[in-house]
């Protein structure tokens, strides 16, 4: 496509694909979108041109579609240009053939905390995500794993409390003085990942347990919260997301 100076090409990619992440938007890039634009020059540089290259997506692979299932309420959208983020801003998470162990997954979501900023939550759903891009990720090996609780800030605030990057699990919240509400938002996040685990295997979690363990006093009571509850944390519900009605059935 030609506009006055603008002219784009597409050039699509070959497998395996990259696995790509900006912000929040996660997808499988199968091309990239390059525009062009030939800008002003100099007298020792006449001709010049300005590039700029966007990835090209799918939301998941269709060569790990299920065969025997309709795709009606899966998300596919192949070929979707994500044009507000030029392809040196993603991240690569992994390429669509990878086998990833439980902790390479765990560091992969400091990675995106620290991208992201580190107030932000662990990223847990990517665990599912992957899944449907075809990416093989190993759950969290089962028995019992010591974690460290710390408290964790940058130069501006609010302080978090997180578990050791080298630690069999990543969590990050914020820091309270309800040492309750802390011990709930824990064990949201652990949920979640249980919630991963069963959704991305059709089948009971492996059993597993965490110890929690701290250095710092001011964190003793949270610990002793999230190693001895006061109260039965269940796994919560699924939710169910009704497909959405045409816009003109006309069509």
């Amino acid at each position: 496509m030609d506009n006055n100076n603008l002219s784009t090409a597409y050039v699509p990619l070959q497998p395996p694909y990259q696995i790509i992440k900006y912000s929040n938007q996660v997808g499988m890039q199968i091309g990239t979108l390059i525009a062009t634009t030939r800008i002003e020059g100099d007298e020792h540089h006449p001709f010049r041109v300005e590039t700029h290259s966007y990835p090209v997506v799918t939301y998941r692979n269709k060569e790990s579609a299920s065969k025997k299932q309709h795709l009606f309420e899966k998300y596919f959208m192949e070929g979707v240009v994500w044009d507000r983020v030029e392809l040196s801003k993603v991240s690569t998470i992994c390429m669509s053939d990878s086998h990833l162990p439980w902790q390479e997954f765990i560091d992969m979501l400091w990675s995106d905390i620290w991208r992201s900023g580190y107030q932000a939550e662990p990223a847990i759903n990517l665990f599912q995500k992957l899944g449907e891009f075809g990416v093989k990720v190993d759950t969290m090996p089962p028995g019992t794993h010591d974690v460290h609780i710390q408290t964790y800030c940058t130069d501006e605030h609010p302080v978090m409390v997180r578990t050791s990057r080298d630690d069999i699990i990543a969590l990050n919240i914020h820091l309270t003085e309800d040492d309750q509400q802390m011990a709930d938002s824990i064990s949201s996040q652990i949920m979640s990942y249980m919630m991963s685990f069963a959704l991305s295997q059709n089948k009971p979690v492996d059993k597993w347990r965490i110890n929690f363990t701290t250095d710092e006093d001011m964190l003793k009571p949270l610990v002793e919260l999230l190693n001895h509850p006061k109260k039965k944390r269940v796994l919560g519900g699924f939710t169910v997301f009704a497909v959405q009605p045409y816009e003109d059935e006309t069509i």
